[in-house]
């Protein structure tokens, strides 16, 4: 870990909530079900965020994804919000951010690599994995530049495998902040050979 990061425990091993660059976080074994965990940073102005070009936009009530994510309002002719977070992840560009909207999103998704996801805070904005086989959010390969999941609940990860609410592999630079990571059966998140992470 960089200088100046610090990791501690205050419960015993199996149900630890553990703050880690100053975030809580929940590192139990499998199988156990998991803690409500919330991050306690605030960056509720967006500060941090790539947004250095025009965002994407998703709306699970208002969206499809035949639009094109260009606006947050349905305006014909294909313009509009996509439907679906993983449609808004696949155009969003380099150092692009896909803005979510209030809602449930009952998907699993992978990350692109240098993007923003911007959900309208953990509150309102949940990305739900169904409990089925795989992680909620997989972000593998991602370096340079940053690459951001902000203000969303991620929950329902399966119990299956060494599956997990989120999942990061191979990847630098990630940074994960303002989410509540709930009622995932295996693990919150999970780390492999990952490094210059801030979580």
């Amino acid at each position: 870990m960089k200088a100046g990061t610090f990791w501690t425990c205050s419960k015993p091993a199996g149900l630890a909530p553990c703050l880690f660059m100053g975030i809580a976080l929940v590192l139990s074994a499998p199988g156990c079900d998991r803690e409500d965990v919330t991050s306690t940073d605030d960056i509720s102005d967006g500060s941090g965020l790539n947004d250095t070009h025009a965002a994407v936009y998703v709306d699970a009530s208002a969206g499809s994804d035949s639009h094109d994510g260009s606006s947050p309002t349905c305006k014909g002719y294909g313009i509009g919000p996509k439907k679906t977070i993983q449609a808004g992840l696949d155009v969003t560009p380099v150092n692009g951010i896909c803005r979510v909207a209030p809602g449930v999103y009952c998907e699993q998704i992978t990350m692109a690599e240098g993007v923003t996801l911007a959900g309208a805070g953990a509150e309102k904005t949940f990305i739900d994995g169904g409990n089925l086989q795989g992680n909620v959010i997989s972000i593998r390969d991602c370096n340079a530049p940053q690459t951001v999941v902000y203000g969303f609940t991620i929950r329902n990860g399966s119990c299956y495998g060494d599956n997990a609410g989120i999942r990061i592999q191979d990847s630098g630079n990630v940074l994960i902040r303002n989410n509540v990571i709930t009622a995932n059966k295996a693990d919150g998140i999970r780390v492999y050979s990952a490094s210059a992470m801030i979580v």
